[in-house]
């Protein structure tokens, strides 16, 4: 298994990071916090 952390401000940019591993295997992406964590800090 691999892992990879990176910072996107969209879920488009999200898209074009993980695209190139999709021949991998599915992606699964995971918030490094709780989404409702990330709404109050914005």
């Amino acid at each position: 298994m691999s892992v990879a952390l990176f910072e996107a401000p969209d879920e488009r940019s999200t898209l074009k990071i993980t695209a190139p591993f999709s021949s991998y295997g599915v992606a699964h992406v995971a918030p490094a916090m709780p989404l409702e964590e990330a709404i109050r800090t914005v």
